[in-house]
């Protein structure tokens, strides 16, 4: 009897240990399954991250080769006969041409102011 008792027990104990390993194997299942999504969720964004990062650095070199064009167009600028004439004729047409021009408006100012007075 105490052999059959014990065997109980242990028959027992043998089932809630079957219960409790089917509850964590449906647990592992379940998590399983929710790292299966987090995966396949996390390599959809990845590549869509690629892509943006590869659609960035074409954008980057395009722009990088239109600042290229655009230095060099300014450095044939820069180094054309106009524009050095052009850095010559700044500094003499604020430095003589102006005052210059500034009398001669004003001469022409008070021809006018004479004229409308002999009228």
């Amino acid at each position: 009897m105490a052999h059959e008792t014990e065997m109980a027990g242990l028959r027992e104990e043998l089932n809630e240990k079957e219960k409790r390993i089917r509850i964590l194997e449906e647990e592992r299942s379940r998590r399983e399954s929710f790292l299966r999504t987090l995966k396949l969720e996390f390599d959809k964004e990845h590549k869509r991250l690629q892509r943006e990062v590869a659609t960035k650095d074409q954008d980057n070199e395009s722009l990088r080769r239109h600042v290229s064009n655009l230095e060099a167009t300014l450095a044939r600028i820069q180094g054309s006969m106009g524009w050095k004439i052009l850095n010559l004729y700044g500094p003499i047409k604020y430095r003589y041409l102006l005052p210059i021009y500034r009398r001669l408006h004003k001469s022409a100012d008070r021809l006018q102011d004479l004229n409308r007075r002999e009228r």
